[in-house]
């Protein structure tokens, strides 16, 4: 009978772990909640509670049960729950370590079992187990309120916060039973420090996931700032010289207007052929219909002009492209601007820019000349400026966007030439509209 409630003691706090889980992963379908439960405490009870009834429980080690409780957990987590692998894993490590360690602190109690009555002491574990419904209760609000952000950006991190679990729960496997009670008090505050260092390298953990993401979102939003910032200085610039091209066209409409009412029509002739006219918006080169991309090429083409950078653009695009505006705008104007500044450093600087919409995706293909090879010469991509702490975010950036998006990125450099390729999902409601004008349009600009 002692046999039958301890395996039923331990199934509950199966139970109770598994709603911890799902309280802070949630379950795939909400149907389910009930299968998830009963079934990792169904799984748990048999392959723990059958070894023991054929003779087997006196072969085999206690912390059999903790073992079997992580795989079970584990198993169904990955299956019912909608995090990650890696998170699910991470947060039942900390879960099932909490609950070994709070057994592991109740040692001078089970040094005093034979010691004091036994209604007296069942009182006594029983409000023990209370303590630890109510630790693991705010163990698991404490976890909600510090959860670990973008688990697939901090992947190797992740794996190494594991370890520290495993290796607290080691420690308390470790220690031998003991019915001294001296000794069991020592071990009993061991296991109290261990289990405040367990919740601190979780914080701190968290916490720093949590600052490197702001951090991502801050230069998230720095650079959308910058590129605020470049619209209003092309837009300036290009004011500037309608302004200017406005006033030397009175000039010549009046110098014009005076040959007509001298009727010398001959030199009207004469001097529209001398004049140099240059061609209607000379500034937007780049007429694709998409007025989000026709700005960032352009804007991107008054820069290297001034910078004596030659680009050649080639796009297959539909008016309204499908594929989310943000991404699109931090993916090309990073890029653009890397190609740019890379150029700087080369004498027959030269940017080819390929945008296509090709098998539901949208390509972007920036190709810039560099002065050897850059992948052997520096394969961190590191940056070259001065300032690297404010400097050389432009492909984690990128690299982010593309993850987000389920986009692909490839960095290729071969013959003295740099390229990047990504591509974006369209979305699938405009995958058709996307098709319908693929060979619409198609601008080269040099």
């Amino acid at each position: 009978m002692f046999s039958l409630s301890y395996h039923l003691l331990q199934t509950f706090w199966t139970l109770l772990l598994a709603f911890a889980l799902m309280s802070i992963s949630p379950v795939r379908k909400k149907s389910i909640i009930l299968s998830y439960l009963l079934s990792s405490a169904f799984v748990y009870f048999v392959i723990t509670f059958i070894p023991s009834k054929i003779g087997l429980w006196t072969r085999i080690s206690f912390s059999y049960t903790h073992i079997s409780r992580a795989a079970v957990l584990m198993v169904f987590a990955f299956v019912f729950l909608k995090g990650s692998k890696i998170e699910n894993l991470c947060y039942l490590l900390f879960f099932v370590c909490f609950l070994r360690t709070c057994t592991s602190i109740a040692i001078p109690l089970y040094c005093l079992k034979f010691t004091l009555d036994r209604t007296f002491y069942t009182a006594i574990e029983c409000a023990w187990s209370v303590i630890q419904i109510i630790c693991i209760y705010m163990f698991c609000r404490f976890v909600n309120s510090n959860k670990i952000i973008r688990f697939q950006e901090h992947r190797l991190q992740c794996i190494l916060l594991c370890i520290s679990p495993v290796i607290v729960y080691m420690v308390n496997e470790i220690y031998v039973p003991t019915r001294e009670l001296g000794e069991a008090i020592h071990l009993s505050v061991i296991s109290l420090l261990l289990l405040v260092n367990l919740i601190i390298i979780y914080y701190v953990f968290a916490r720093l996931s949590s600052s490197f993401s702001q951090i991502n979102d801050l230069n998230g939003a720095l650079y959308r700032s910058e590129a605020r910032v470049n619209k209003y200085q092309y837009l300036a610039k290009t004011e500037e010289l309608i302004r200017k091209e406005k006033h030397e066209l009175k000039n010549k409409l009046f110098y014009i207007q005076m040959l007509l009412d001298d009727g010398k029509t001959d030199k009207i002739y004469e001097y529209l052929e001398q004049q140099n006219v240059p061609e209607p918006g000379s500034r937007d080169r780049i007429k694709t219909g998409n007025y989000l991309l026709d700005y960032i090429l352009n804007s991107k083409l008054v820069i290297a002009d001034d910078s004596g950078i030659p680009v050649t653009v080639d796009a297959i695009i539909p008016e309204k492209l499908p594929v989310d505006d943000k991404a699109l705008c931090t993916v090309l104007l990073n890029l653009i601007d890397n190609a740019l500044e890379a150029s700087k450093f080369v004498e027959q600087s030269d940017i080819h820019i390929s945008l296509k919409c090709i098998n539901n995706y949208f390509i972007t293909k920036i190709t810039n000349r560099t002065a050897g090879n850059i992948m052997q010469s520096n394969p961190k991509l590191n940056t070259v400026k001065n300032n690297k702490n404010k400097h050389g975010y432009g492909l984690r950036i990128v690299r982010e966007i593309i993850d987000r998006g389920n986009g692909m990125f490839e960095i290729d450099s071969a013959d003295n030439n740099f390229t990047v390729t990504v591509m974006l999902p369209l979305q699938d409601d405009l995958k058709v509209c996307a098709c319908e004008y693929t060979d619409s349009i198609k601008t080269s600009a040099n």
